[in-house]
């Protein structure tokens, strides 16, 4: 959410600027962009998408919300796992005859 919010409020110049760009474990190089009014998107798999700001801030946007989705929906999963294993170990105390107040 980061991203939209700095795109709709962050004046960029319309013609050139630089800017420092991190490759990973902190290297960093100096970027040159000759045009900040569009910028390249990653759809995935490495496949990039030149979108104008106005575009790119709708698509992060949207973007965003899914995979918000996707993580309450993985939570509900998560929470549907730790109970069948919760489920297993009594069923598998109760089977073995162990005291319910034995310390795990």
């Amino acid at each position: 959410m980061w991203c939209h919010v700095s795109l709709q409020e962050k004046k960029l110049p319309s013609s050139h600027m630089h800017a420092y760009t991190d490759l990973g474990c902190n290297f960093r190089v100096q970027a040159h962009v000759v045009d900040p009014t569009t910028m390249f998107i990653n759809l995935g798999l490495e496949t990039y998408v030149e979108m104008p700001l106005e575009q790119a801030s709708k698509y992060v946007a949207a973007r965003t919300k899914a995979l918000e989705a996707a993580v309450n929906s993985l939570k509900g999963a998560e929470f549907q796992i730790k109970a069948n294993i919760r489920i297993m170990y009594e069923g598998l105390r109760e089977i073995q005859n162990i005291d319910p107040d034995f310390a795990e």
